[in-house]
Formats: structure tokens, C-alpha cells, sequence
């Protein structure tokens, strides 16, 4: 039976130029790279060592520099799951830079990462007898 995984982030820059409509993009971009990446990894855990139906929130602060490039990863909350948490840093780690800043420097955002991890249901009907 496979596991279904709902995925779900937001990120919260630190810095005002981040509300604007190119750096809201880019934030975007950042998410869908990192989300993808962690799902993959995610999906390669032995369900025995995260477990089903368990929902995973981590809470990552990143500095990046001019280039997108990750200087320092914090974690800010854990999920307290060390598997998930390190699952999450690889997926990180593996994605390289994320392009040039479109503001033009380097700055630190806040990302909120969720997980739901859940068996899928399959219903069955069956016919239900004439009397």
C-alpha cells in the first residue's frame, strides 16, 4: 500500500523588498524545488522508522546570498522526528542555488514546511442483496 503525502509551506522573508511581485516568485520558486525534493526523499523512508497518518511541520530559517546561494540553514522548530527534519535539510542541501536575487542581495526567510502523511482509503461497495 502506497503513502499518500499532502505537502504544505510558507515563507515569510524578513526583509520588506520580499512582498514584492518578483521576490514573492521567487520565494514560490524556492518552496516548489525544496517541497518536490523533500517529497522524493520522503517517499524513499521506510514507513516503520516515520509512520503513518502523522503530520510533520519544520520550521527552517535560510540566508541566502546574492546569487541564491544557501549560506546557513537553521531550524528553528523541529518536527521531532530527526528522520523527517534531516529529509528535509538533504532535500536542501541537493537543490543548489536557486538563481539570482531579484532584489539584488542576500537576505534570511523563514519557512514553514508540512507534511501529512496518510494510507489512502480505498472504498469498497458491494451489492446490496434483494429481499
Amino acid at each position: 500500500m502506497s503513502l499518500l503525502l499532502l505537502l504544505f509551506s510558507l515563507a515569510q522573508a524578513a526583509e520588506p523588498a520580499a512582498n514584492s511581485p518578483a521576490m514573492t516568485a521567487y520565494l514560490q520558486q524556492i518552496q516548489r524545488r525544496v517541497d518536490a525534493s523533500w517529497v522524493e526523499r520522503l517517499k524513499n523512508i521506510p514507513r516503520r522508522q516515520i509512520g503513518t497518518d502523522q503530520a510533520y511541520k519544520v520550521v527552517l530559517r535560510l540566508d541566502l546570498d546574492q546569487t541564491g546561494r544557501v549560506q546557513t540553514v537553521s531550524v528553528l522548530r523541529s518536527s521531532g522526528s530527526e528522520v523527517v527534519d534531516q529529509a528535509l535539510l538533504d532535500a536542501l542541501r541537493t537543490t543548489g542555488g536557486f538563481g539570482m536575487v531579484p532584489e539584488g542581495s542576500g537576505f534570511s526567510v523563514d519557512f514553514t514546511f508540512q507534511v501529512a502523511m496518510t494510507v489512502p482509503i480505498l472504498a469498497v461497495t458491494l451489492p446490496l442483496p434483494i429481499v
